[in-house]
């Protein structure tokens, strides 16, 4: 089971029809009739019934059409999460070689005006 399998179970439920879910997705209909017999084989039960009215869920394709939704929206959140703290409060600063002096003096400026912001945003 992958994230893929579930995103386009989700869209076949959603559009009732494989054909506007592959719309939808922009993947073709065989493709994604593929996958949602990948997925039924990965999860070893039927989750649709398939007729020339569109789609019905199974009972165990309703069921797992809740799980589904809860696993993409937790894994969205996990992604985020994570993303978040990869980011890192880091600050670069660049001085010219040119005028070394000028550099040295203009950083230990730059520097100590950043410890006093950043121990004033810490302490509130």
């Amino acid at each position: 089971m992958n994230q893929i399998w579930l995103e386009a179970y989700i869209a076949i439920v959603e559009e009732k029809s494989i054909t506007r879910a592959a719309n939808r997705l922009n993947i073709s209909q065989p493709a994604l009739s593929k996958q949602v017999r990948s997925l039924e084989a990965d999860v070893n039960t039927k989750l649709l019934t398939r007729s020339s009215k569109g789609i019905e869920l199974t009972k165990a394709g309703q069921y797992f059409y809740q799980q589904a939704q809860s696993l993409l929206q937790e894994t969205n959140r996990t992604r985020e999460k994570l993303m978040k703290m990869q980011q890192t409060d880091k600050l670069t600063i660049g001085c010219l070689p040119s005028q070394p002096l000028f550099s040295r003096m203009l950083l230990r400026i730059i520097l100590f005006l950043f410890r006093i912001i950043q121990k004033r945003l810490s302490s509130q």
